[in-house]
């Protein structure tokens, strides 16, 4: 996304993975720790990158990444294996999980949208609110919900998705909430397969096994929050059990 110019600053929200030549930003607003949205940032020559703690914690500590991922994957029930790569950014973070952020003389509001990776966060400007992939995987259906209920409440602020056209935060909003009820009939129909890993394959068919694990436990937690099913714990693994 961008890069912007606020205030008298340049700021890019996210790195894509093609930033191959230098780019002349002062700051780098990070929604989310996902490859591909960090891959250029040695290619800037931004004076801080703003993140949330968790996600700059797995950026730079390969042994919290990889018991992260172990972690999930057991609950989940997946039982191969998944590669790890924790990318050398060389990059200094500036962490914030809440509140505003000053960029020189432009300033940001900082809303936790917790919803696509933990510490997913998205940036409020005066031109417009950056989401990144809100609507992407799930790591938390309830934190989904609030950061929708969130965008509703900016109207016609205009909204930066990470894949998608710019549009209003209202639209977006509806948008996502379209998304969520069509996962919650997904999901609902397949708790039969009892782990979240089997739910997560059965309701999208396929993808990634970390982000699939991530969903998985995401809609069971939520499923279980509304009552509709009970969570089975057994050697570190989740089941799912109807009620």
């Amino acid at each position: 996304m961008g890069p912007y110019r606020v205030g008298a600053s340049w700021v890019l929200g996210d790195i894509a993975v093609d930033a191959s030549e230098p780019l002349d930003v002062r700051y780098v607003l990070l929604t989310h720790h996902h490859k591909s949205h960090v891959a250029g940032l040695p290619a800037t020559s931004a004076k801080a990158v703003v993140a949330n703690p968790f996600e700059a914690g797995l950026l730079s500590d390969e042994a919290r990444a990889r018991s992260y991922v172990a972690a999930v994957l057991r609950r989940a029930g997946f039982a191969g294996d998944v590669a790890i790569d924790v990318p050398r950014l060389g990059v200094r973070f500036e962490k914030i999980s809440a509140g505003w952020i000053d960029l020189d003389e432009a300033s940001a509001q900082v809303i936790p949208c917790g919803s696509h990776t933990w510490g997913h966060t998205c940036y409020l400007f005066e031109e417009g609110v950056f989401v990144g992939d809100l609507g992407g995987w799930v790591v938390s259906v309830s934190s989904l919900i609030r950061a929708i209920q969130v965008l509703r409440t900016l109207g016609n602020k205009p909204a930066y998705p990470a894949h998608d056209a710019p549009t209003t935060a209202a639209e977006y909003a509806e948008r996502l909430s379209s998304t969520v009820r069509g996962l919650l009939r997904a999901y609902r129909q397949c708790v039969r397969e009892r782990t979240p890993y089997r739910m997560a394959l059965c309701a999208r068919g396929d993808g990634d096994p970390l982000r699939l694990s991530e969903e998985g436990i995401a809609f069971l937690k939520y499923l279980a929050e509304v009552g509709e099913v009970k969570i089975l714990v057994r050697g570190g693994r989740y089941y799912a059990r109807e009620v």
